[in-house]
């Protein structure tokens, strides 16, 4: 089973920016899922993230439009990957 990829915007965007991501992906049968992250809080962040991704059956690869992912770093239950660190 492929991992469901969730993808994370940063500041100044919103989910409907990945659209474009999404419709790639899919034409190559990946199943794809973009978190309407509040960028309210850190932690309040984190919890949007990892209830999507909790939410998803199987396993999910979380990608972020920045290498600034703080909120995915609050959550041990997200797959962290970003371009600096090469994935983990």
């Amino acid at each position: 089973m492929s991992p469901t990829v969730a993808l994370v915007h940063g500041a100044f965007a919103e989910s409907a920016s990945w659209n474009g991501v999404i419709a790639r992906l899919s034409e190559h049968g990946l199943s794809v899922i973009a978190a309407a992250n509040p960028l309210r809080s850190l932690s309040g962040d984190a919890d949007v993230v990892a209830g999507l991704v909790s939410a998803t059956e199987g396993p999910t690869s979380v990608r972020t439009a920045t290498t600034r992912s703080s909120p995915l770093t609050c959550r041990r239950s997200v797959l962290l990957w970003t371009p600096s660190r090469g994935g983990r």
